[in-house]
């Protein structure tokens, strides 16, 4: 007599690979392997815009605004200059935007509209490997900008420690913090109409008021209290940290919070994928 597996028809290997399984690790490179295939055509496309669009919005904003901040004003900063200041937190927004992006409209496709996930899970990968997978090649697409960014950071002599290289590894987290709730909308939604909203009153504010720009401290009390909570904040904080190489307390802190969210954001992806996901 056959046995009867007890677990949920969408939690079972799929039917064309029996029995079979493979580790999470081995899921991961082999998704991380099938999105460089997708876009390695591209990829040096990418690399020129990871370079251009930092090194321009420096330009502009860090060398050209940055200028007409007199010394007074950059000691109350604590730093040397507008661009040391700027550049990290700049760095830690634009992981947030890239993650949440990737986790909108791209997931979707992935999951509904082009039908590469669902011959994916008829392999011996599960759907909640599956699920974690994707949110580490999201992951390592805002490491790859942030490496980009970083170097034209270092170039610009903004970088004051060696603990500047862990920088990529806060674009990580925060990857995981923002895109893991959203890419378990997107495997829980039909349609995409929601996504302009959450840009539009999330993700944008977001980047506004994370204190990348000018500090929370200037902003009225409660929209202060507001920023210091979020977690673009405490990303912001714990580049500008690590690039400055001021590690104290509150680094410990803000690094603490970002991973106990970080495993939050692969949790609600991988059990909104094992819930919606089908193959």
């Amino acid at each position: 007599m056959t046995a009867i597996d007890p677990r949920p028809r969408h939690e079972r290997a799929s039917p064309v690979a029996g029995r079979l399984s493979i580790g999470l690790f081995a899921a991961i490179a082999h998704v991380l392997r099938h999105q460089w295939m997708r876009v390695r055509r591209v990829w040096w496309s990418a690399i020129i815009n990871g370079l251009a669009q930092p090194t321009l919005f420096l330009l502009a904003i860090g060398g050209g605004i940055g200028t007409q901040i007199d010394d007074a004003e950059l000691a109350r900063l604590g730093t040397g200059s507008y661009l040391a200041w700027i550049g990290p937190g700049i760095l830690a927004v634009n992981a947030m935007q890239i993650s949440a992006q990737e986790a909108m409209w791209p997931t979707m496709g992935l999951l509904k509209w082009q039908g590469s996930y669902r011959a994916i899970l008829h392999t011996p990968l599960e759907v909640g490997q599956l699920g974690v997978a994707h949110l580490t090649f999201i992951a390592a697409r805002a490491v790859v900008s942030a490496t980009c960014f970083l170097a034209v950071l270092l170039v610009a002599g903004v970088a004051e420690s060696w603990w500047v290289l862990g920088v990529p590894v806060v674009a990580a987290l925060i990857a995981f913090v923002f895109a893991g709730p959203i890419v378990a909308l997107s495997a829980w939604l039909d349609m995409d109409h929601v996504f302009p909203a959450l840009q539009r009153l999330i993700v944008f504010p977001l980047f506004i008021f994370s204190g990348a720009f000018f500090p929370v401290d200037e902003m009225p009390t409660a929209v202060a209290a507001v920023a210091r909570a979020t977690p673009s904040w405490h990303g912001v904080q714990l580049a500008r940290d690590l690039t400055a190489g001021r590690l104290d307390g509150d680094t410990l802190g803000h690094l603490v919070l970002l991973v106990g969210l970080a495993m939050i954001g692969l949790w609600l992806t991988r059990l909104s994928f094992v819930r919606n996901v089908r193959p």
